[in-house]
């Protein structure tokens, strides 16, 4: 199996995944499959963001830490460092057996005649990935109604515009009446 196939596979796991908990200071969540209103507990992951510019990923994976993120205190920030990275062959990899203190024995595996990310890295990265496409929708649904407002407001503002319009010579002649 090729890196590709598995980073595909990765993907596909965690594709039907929702947001399930957000902690009050937005560096912990789980994500996980919601059918009929109950949570699955397949690939049901939590992400936590942890102090030292780890990020810690677990559940019904592997777990996993990558390290180490210093360009913001952000969590989200952090997220997004991993799994919007797309080079999973040596960045993202490199971050675990950084952040795994594991010299490679955890997070490289054999892929034929190649040395490659072992599974439990590339589902960390498909689950980070997912939850960042996740906070991505929900941003994209704040825009909406961020645009839909602002759209309503131009509206009413050239409601009033037209009735000052319509309201100022009336009320000079009014005044000169005076």
């Amino acid at each position: 199996m090729t890196l590709d196939d598995l980073k595909q596979l990765a993907i596909e796991a965690f594709s039907r995944h929702e947001l399930i908990y957000t902690s009050y200071d937005q560096d912990r969540w789980r994500i996980a499959r919601v059918e009929r209103g109950e949570i699955k507990s397949t690939y049901a992951t939590e992400i936590i963001s942890l102090w030292g510019g780890r990020l810690y990923v677990g559940g019904d994976i592997d777990d996993c830490i990558f390290a180490y993120y210093s360009d913001s205190a952000n969590p989200i920030d952090k997220l997004k460092w991993i799994g919007r990275n797309n080079d999973v062959g040596y960045y993202v990899c490199q971050k675990a057996q950084i952040g795994m203190t594991d010299n490679g024995k955890l997070t490289t595996e054999g892929r034929g005649k190649n040395k490659g990310p072992s599974a439990r890295v590339v589902y960390a990265w498909a689950a980070v990935r997912r939850l960042c496409d996740l906070f991505d929708m929900e941003q994209t649904k704040r825009d909406e109604i961020i645009e839909k407002g602002r759209a309503k407001r131009a509206e009413i503002d050239e409601i009033i515009k037209k009735e000052r319009e319509a309201l100022t010579p009336k009320i000079y002649e009014q005044w000169e009446e005076l």
